[in-house]
């Protein structure tokens, strides 16, 4: 079960932002899940980083009012 945990550093990397943000994003209580192991350590699933970027999606033709042709 621990294999499929990634460090900050890679969650980071997988997500395009900063270790950094992501702790900030902790501290605010916002971003992706993750979980603590022990005091000071925190990773992360992939399946969690998956669904915060889905979260955050973003469709143009959702926001123009649909998909070309509809009406």
């Amino acid at each position: 079960m621990t294999s499929d945990l990634i460090t900050e550093q890679e969650a980071g990397g997988y997500i395009g932002k900063p270790p950094r943000t992501l702790a900030q994003w902790r501290y605010l209580k916002k971003g992706p899940a993750y979980i603590k192991v022990g005091d000071k350590s925190v990773r992360y699933r992939q399946a969690d980083l998956d669904a915060f970027l889905d979260a955050h999606r973003i469709d143009p033709a959702v926001l123009v009012g649909g998909p070309p042709g509809a009406a």
